[in-house]
């Protein structure tokens, strides 16, 4: 879907340039926003978020040898227009003694570069977690507060866009190319054929399991994730981030209870079902990740025996949890345990990579 839509911006740029559109001046700007699949769980951005005031845009407009900054911090929003198909930026303008809505127009001989920011609809509201954009001097810096527990569906979401570099005159349609910047985490716990009773007909009855959980703790929750380099739109390369982390707040742990038992976890379903636990999580490098523990407890129903089985994540692949991809664990109730992971894209589409950078010298 995203290419096509990619097409069909392409397609309205050209046909601008063959009808000689030039001389910008004066003419409200008009956006195309391109953005990753999205998928239907609370914590994550949805196209509803894009048309609801949740989608921001900034941009710098040179002239000459001067440049200044056209919308701070936390942003224009961009609006949807329903008769053009295209987003309109709209600003805050002190006229007559009083705010009011404007449009943001092109202007003569001038240059500009913009990039695009959402953020899921949960993000700043009670119990839920955070997010708040600054204009660092190193670049865009963006605040990430997620709650420190539950079940992981109040942790908050953002996408970030290339960077996009615009000569009005040849360029009247701005593409932004919105992508995920955060690391999302799904978990699947299976079991085994050998854990089901079935009748002599093999259909099966019960389980040998019931009362499962599965949680994990130690997730760093606070960061401060300033983006150094955004990557270019139309050129080859990666965001380059620099993540620090703020240890006075407590670690999250986020828990699944009540996992289901039922046929419907059978092994080797994973791909048919929704994830028994899923949250929204500050990317780490694998170095980071010491104190991150998997715990999966459940009862067996002939023992009536309580089952505790922990995990370090660190020990096992994938290697972090990275800007732009989603991890997924699946853990495996047999005669003993099985923890597998893998990473896999959102969604099924592309996603901007991106480069943690250890340190920066000058940086807070």
């Amino acid at each position: 879907m995203k290419r096509i839509l990619y097409i069909i911006m392409i397609l309205a740029v050209l046909s601008c340039d063959k009808e000689g559109r030039s001389g910008r001046a004066g003419k409200v700007m008009e956006f195309s926003v391109i953005t990753p699949d999205m998928v239907s769980t609370r914590a994550e951005v949805q196209d509803a978020d894009l048309k609801t005031s949740k989608l921001f845009i900034y941009g710098e407009k040179s002239q000459g040898a001067t440049s200044e900054n056209l919308v701070d911090a936390p942003g224009a929003n961009l609006v949807y227009n329903e008769d053009t198909k295209v987003w309109n930026p709209k600003v805050w303008v002190y006229k007559n003694y009083a705010y009011t809505e404007a449009d943001l127009e092109w202007e003569d001989d001038s240059y500009y570069r913009f990039y695009g920011f959402a953020h899921s609809s949960n993000a700043n509201q009670a119990d839920n977690g955070s997010i708040s954009i600054t204009n660092d001097t190193y670049g865009r810096q963006f605040t990430v507060t997620q709650p420190a527990d539950g079940n992981g569906t109040a942790t908050v979401d953002y996408l970030l866009s290339y960077l996009v570099n615009v000569n009005p005159n040849t360029f009247p349609l701005v593409p932004i190319h919105l992508e995920h910047a955060m690391a999302r985490v799904d978990v699947d716990v299976q079991i085994a054929n050998a854990m089901y009773n079935k009748d002599d007909g093999g259909n099966i009855t019960d389980c040998h399991v019931q009362d499962i959980s599965v949680s994990i703790e130690g997730i760093r929750r606070k960061a401060t994730m300033l983006c150094l380099q955004p990557k270019l739109y139309g050129e080859q390369g990666s965001h380059t981030w620099y993540i620090s982390f703020d240890d006075s707040e407590s670690r999250a742990i986020y828990t699944s209870s009540n996992i289901d038992n039922s046929i419907n976890n059978l092994e080797g379903t994973e791909n048919g079902i929704s994830p028994d636990m899923s949250f929204i999580a500050v990317p780490v490098t694998n170095d980071e990740m010491e104190d991150y523990i998997l715990t999966l407890k459940y009862k067996g129903n002939l023992s009536n025996t309580d089952y505790t089985y922990e995990f370090s994540l660190k020990d096992f692949s994938p290697l972090g949890w990275l800007n732009g991809h989603k991890v997924k664990y699946v853990l495996t109730i047999d005669n003993s345990i099985h923890l597998t992971g893998k990473i896999l894209d959102y969604e099924d589409v592309d996603y901007i990579e991106a480069v943690i950078v250890p340190d920066v010298p000058g940086t807070k």
